[in-house]
């Protein structure tokens, strides 16, 4: 389609773009998959027929993965190059203002702005787990802030260190000392230091390594294979893996792993012997977590939306007496950390065991609500007719 016109003073082509736009910069990331189903794409999009609809696909989306029909749809990342022409474009001053003034609203269902209005969330449970999923856990790390702070919640949480300090936790209670564990008890003494080794000897970003680690404490295998997902963080590069394996404290990290996992099994008389079956016995765990927090915190009467390990609020709750909610309801103990995607850029946002970003339809979220909460603050009250959310006064 090079000889297409993109003809914004149409005001169906404008708010078309306008939606595009905005939901391309809350959703998609240049180099993180967003897997998204096609009839959810075609909200967006339109129709893949329509010439705007196949000129801004063609400009904005770059697909990734495959397509297997009840499983997983394909995976999308923005092409930035295109991104950055479609907004020089509606940003010129002969653009029309429809297209210039975008807000995050534009793209949200009628349900979700709803849900953003009266913090009455409604979650479903993931096909093959426990865990709460929800459309918006998929808001890019980047723009989460930004994103939430225009609905009237500004506070991120995270439970610090959350899938090994759980599976240390349910290890001990199943007999195993916590010297038995030593390479755990040190990394999660000091999580940094093993990081920053693990990208040292890879040459992979301290991000990357940080989900190298996770992976392996959920059965992620050092292994040269295209199906393995440490292999593909690392570039499908053979001599890093090679390294990995052949590291002391990568050793030392993955025979307490696997001990643990032993013990963890024969506690539960489950089978564990996939990298599947542990993120399930890990998911169960967290959630069990969350919803003690959630519990505690709408008895608070705090408006808060839940995002697996970590969460978000309208004010700041007193992290001591949700820690202490969480011991006394699930016996396991943990910290609660101010989110680091709150202060700046860098961390890695929710995804599944296997790192790809998964948008949720909003008609499967209908099981749990967020109960008893605080009324909305007015500025985000409205008539309930408004498409986004309330804008701040400038001067």
């Amino acid at each position: 389609m090079g000889d297409f016109t993109l003809n914004l003073k149409d005001p169906r082509v404008a708010r078309r773009v306008a939606k595009v736009i905005a939901w391309c910069e809350v959703m998609l990331h240049p180099e993180r998959p967003l897997q998204c189903h096609h009839k959810k794409l075609a909200e967006i999009f339109g129709h893949p027929t329509n010439p705007v609809s196949r000129w801004l696909r063609e400009q904005l989306l770059v697909q990734t993965g495959r397509y297997l029909r009840g499983v997983h749809s394909y995976g999308y990342l923005l092409n930035g190059e295109g991104f950055t022409r479609l907004k020089h474009t509606v940003n010129a001053p002969s653009s029309p203002p429809l297209v210039s003034n975008i807000s995050s609203g534009r793209f949200l269902s009628d349900e979700l702005v709803e849900q953003l209005r009266t913090g009455r969330f409604e979650y479903a449970e993931g096909a093959e787990s426990k865990r709460l999923v929800h459309p918006l856990q998929n808001v890019r790390r980047e723009a989460k802030p930004g994103f939430w702070s225009e609905w009237g919640m500004d506070h991120h949480y995270d439970i610090e260190a959350c899938a090994p300090t759980l599976l240390l936790q349910l290890a001990q209670k199943a007999g195993m000392h916590r010297v038995a564990l030593g390479a755990i008890s040190a990394y999660l003494d000091d999580r940094r230091a093993l990081r920053q080794h693990v990208a040292q000897v890879t040459g992979c970003t301290y991000e990357t390594a940080k989900r190298i680690i996770n992976g392996l404490f959920n059965g992620a295998r050092l292994t040269p294979n295209f199906r393995c997902s440490i292999f593909r963080e690392l570039g499908h590069d053979r001599s890093a893996i090679d390294r990995l394996q052949a590291d002391p404290k990568v050793k030392h990290l993955r025979a307490n792993i696997t001990r643990m996992w032993e013990k963890i099994g024969t506690k539960l008389g489950r089978d564990v012997s996939t990298s599947k079956l542990k993120w399930r016995v890990y998911f169960e765990l967290e959630r069990q977590v969350l919803d003690a927090i959630r519990d505690e915190l709408s008895e608070q009467g705090i408006r808060h939306f839940a995002e697996h390990d970590g969460f978000i609020t309208d004010v700041a709750p007193d992290l001591s007496l949700v820690e202490a909610r969480v011991a006394q309801v699930t016996g396991y103990r943990v910290k609660l950390t101010l989110a680091h995607s709150a202060i700046s850029p860098g961390t890695e946002e929710q995804s599944d065991e296997r790192g790809v970003r998964q948008m949720v339809d909003i008609s499967q979220c209908r099981l749990r609500r967020s109960p008893r909460l605080r009324p909305v603050p007015a500025r985000l009250a409205g008539d309930g007719r408004s498409r986004g959310p309330a804008r701040r006064a400038s001067g």
